[in-house]
């Protein structure tokens, strides 16, 4: 997917009085999944929490807009939704006498096709646990 500065701008500068991302979101599928698709990839580029900060403070701007998406369809374009994957060892689903914490897998996918943020705070969890903590803390407010 190709990425638009503008957009980026408007990511890592948001701006609380004039909401830029409603202004570009609003009413229009197309444009609010590529936000949401550029949300996920300017996450995923962040190393530190003060980077973090302006994604977080958009993704709340992006999810809190009112038109005929449903908030629900924008919140699961950034968070995920679980898809169950087998166990890597023995290809199986419980089967073969592994207790079901151990087998039970689990991958987020999005379907703008960027990493969804359950993924991310995985990711960051070892590399990075300051952000991980920010991305978990905004999760729980949504």
């Amino acid at each position: 997917m190709r990425t638009y500065p503008f957009m980026n701008k408007i990511i890592n500068f948001p701006t609380k009085h004039f909401n830029l991302v409603e202004y570009v979101c609003k009413g229009n599928h197309s444009m609010s999944e590529r936000f949401a698709y550029l949300l996920l990839y300017n996450c995923s580029k962040v190393t530190m929490s003060d980077g973090a900060k302006p994604v977080i403070a958009a993704i709340h701007q992006f999810v809190s807009i009112e038109d005929d998406i449903p908030k629900h369809v924008r919140a699961e374009w950034i968070v995920g939704f679980p898809q169950h994957i087998e166990h890597q060892r023995t290809s199986s689903f419980g089967i073969y006498g592994i207790s079901p914490e151990h087998d039970y897998l689990v991958n987020y996918i999005s379907a703008v096709g960027g990493v969804p943020i359950y993924q991310q705070v995985i990711k960051f969890k070892t590399k990075a646990p300051h952000v991980a903590v920010l991305l978990t803390s905004m999760l729980l407010q949504l």
